[in-house]
């Protein structure tokens, strides 16, 4: 490890695709009172933020997670009274 290079360490998550994204990105979990995700550095915690990220995005169907594509977006409209309407 670089010596300007320090660890990075965030809280725990139990959840198993965080776990397993950490595993991939060749972090270390530190057992205790306050269990945490350690990394080398920044760029393994980005690694592990991209693979959580590409594991949430995409089913396999390619849609994402967020909802229907296709599904079309209501429209708010300013009123002179600064009310929205829906």
């Amino acid at each position: 490890m670089n010596e300007m290079e320090m660890q990075v360490r965030i809280k725990a998550s139990e959840n198993f695709n965080d776990v397993l994204a950490m595993k991939m990105a060749g972090g270390r979990l530190v057992e205790g009172k306050h269990p945490k995700f350690v990394f080398s550095g920044q760029a393994q915690r980005d690694d592990y933020d991209r693979i959580r990220r590409e594991m949430k995005g995409a089913n396999e169907d390619g849609s994402t997670a967020k909802g229907n594509p296709e599904a079309r977006t209501a429209s708010r409209k300013y009123r002179s009274s600064r009310e929205f309407r829906i």
